[in-house]
């Protein structure tokens, strides 16, 4: 992981004295950085949440950030992650934690891809008693997904931790949770009200879950692609059951899941003991088949090897797992520096992005997962990444494909290459090459290169493709659509409003433009309660 800033190091380290020492980065996510700290009074470790430093300046930001922590602060259950204090300190805002020993459920799903059946119930159930807790308090979390559920060490708990986009819903009060038109959280995890921007409660945290719950057993959420795909098939399309992708879950656990993820909130479970005493039943049910038996001796033949030090360390997809079917794309190097072709840097993640998650069975990383892995290990996506440490960031992101691009315009022509890699043996796959005259719209281009990559793997030719068919006819508007996105990702969010209103008003028709400017007013408008 790379250090901190040292400025902002210094400065949280300031204002934590003399309580608190500081002492390294623990992780980073969209509101803030966490650090780990030592609590002098105490004798015990802590962590220290943190504000980007560039959105303190945002007053609606600075008071989400206050409600969160007070938010937290009041609810007290063994599966939310405590909150001791919070502060400012010379345009800094933070506050202080527990410290969870132990790994997030992001981290195991990419070591493991699936999770036994009861396993998944244990852990579903206390997220859903945590959950019943917030409701109680008034809570509505709004973003819960694996990489906010954390796994204690010691007991195996889920924990659920950062309530980064929750804010404070008073009973008594008649206040709208959000306002119209403002969507806000992580869209494959979203409820189809929460999709559609309209006011939210607790089951749509209970939604969220189910669709974590699905993850866990399936190995991929019920729907992926990108996120005007998935937004789009929360709000309008039922997953397939999941014991037909899981036949050895038992009955009742499959039921539980299948009803949180209704499309009605009056059709799922109105709270979180509802949900949890349901997986009570699921957890004691024995397995179907005899592929539960199957896994059982597979897993017992597994643990005795281990023991004997006779299985060797995984350094790729877990069993079963086709590498072709995940991808991550880098920004493609622009050879000759063209500043008018820049734009293509990284629009080539966007463009082929869209085009691959066509293929529901291909999982894409998104520009915005990208982006924070990026900003993880401080790279700059205008400069070359290698081959390892491309290696690296597909690890992280869960990818067993890489993809290494570089584009030249000479004359009338643009030259696009893609080298595509394995992630486990660092071995070149293919190279897919296009060469063409653009016209006016490079986008086509990109949509063949795409289309050669889908082949490599193993989609059906029927696959529609096609940048401006799911975005926009308009290259301007997609233009400012991308930038509109990279302003989003740097937190410039009055820039990313004016361009992605810029780019929707010259397409009046373009969802996507739409959907991310109601991400963008979420956090610019979305705090105007009273704290």
């Amino acid at each position: 992981m790379t250090d901190p800033p040292p400025d902002l190091f210094a400065a949280l380290e300031a204002a934590l004295e003399p309580q608190y020492r500081l002492e390294r980065e623990l992780g980073r996510g969209g509101m803030g950085v966490v650090f780990r700290a030592i609590d002098h009074t105490l004798d015990r470790p802590v962590a220290v949440k943190v504000i980007h430093p560039e959105l303190a300046a945002h007053p609606s930001i600075a008071r989400r950030f206050l409600a969160e922590a007070r938010t937290i602060a009041r609810v007290r259950h063994p599966g939310i992650v405590a909150v001791h204090s919070a502060g400012t300190h010379e345009g800094l805002l933070y506050y202080v934690m527990d410290e969870v020993a132990g790994e997030s459920l992001r981290q195991r799903l990419a070591r493991e891809g699936r999770l036994p059946a009861a396993e998944v119930a244990r852990i579903v159930g206390d997220l859903a008693s945590a959950l019943d807790a917030a409701g109680r308090a008034g809570v509505v979390h709004r973003d819960v997904k694996p990489e906010n559920v954390l796994l204690e060490q010691e007991t195996g708990r889920a924990m659920l931790a950062d309530f980064g986009i929750a804010r404070a819903m008073a009973v008594e009060s008649n206040a709208p949770s959000t306002g119209q038109g403002v969507a806000v959280g992580t869209p494959s995890y979203m409820s189809p009200e929460q999709a559609a921007g309209e006011e939210i409660d607790g089951r749509s945290d209970l939604y969220a879950l189910g669709v974590v719950a699905y993850e866990m057993l399936a190995g991929q959420p019920p729907f992926v692609g990108t996120n005007r795909v998935v937004v789009s098939r929360h709000i309008a399309e039922r997953p397939v059951p999941i014991d037909r992708v899981r036949p050895d879950c038992p009955r009742p656990l499959a039921a539980a899941i299948m009803r949180a993820l209704e499309k009605q909130p009056a059709d799922r479970w109105q709270t979180g003991e509802d949900f949890r005493q349901a997986l009570t039943a699921a957890r004691s049910a024995p397995a179907r088949g005899r592929r539960r038996l199957a896994a059982a001796g597979v897993a017992a033949l597994a643990v005795a090897g281990a023991a004997l030090g006779l299985v060797a360390r995984q350094d790729g997809p877990p069993a079963g797992v086709n590498p072709r079917h995940s991808m991550l794309v880098l920004p493609f190097d622009n050879l000759r520096d063209d500043r008018a072709a820049e734009w293509m840097r990284s629009g080539s993640v966007s463009m082929l992005g869209l085009n691959l998650s066509q293929w529901n069975d291909l999982t894409v990383v998104d520009h915005e997962r990208l982006h924070d892995l990026l900003a993880k290990h401080d790279l700059d996506p205008s400069e070359d990444i290698g081959l390892e440490m491309a290696r690296r960031l597909a690890r992280e992101a869960g990818a067993w494909t890489v993809v290494l691009g570089d584009f030249a315009q000479a004359g009338d022509s643009l030259h696009l290459v893609a080298r595509v890699y394995d992630v486990a043996t660092g071995q070149r796959v293919d190279v897919a090459r296009v060469d063409d005259r653009p016209g006016d719209d490079v986008r086509p281009l990109f949509d063949r290169l795409a289309a050669k990559l889908l082949d490599l793997s193993g989609a059906p030719g029927e696959i529609p493709i096609g940048v401006a068919r799911s975005t926009t006819q308009s290259l301007e508007a997609y233009r400012a659509y991308l930038t509109g996105v990279e302003q989003l990702n740097r937190w410039d969010l009055a820039g990313a409003e004016r361009e992605l209103t810029r780019a929707a008003s010259i397409d009046t028709t373009f969802g996507l433009a739409y959907y991310k400017l109601a991400l963008t007013r979420g956090w610019l408008v979305g705090t105007e309660d009273s704290i």
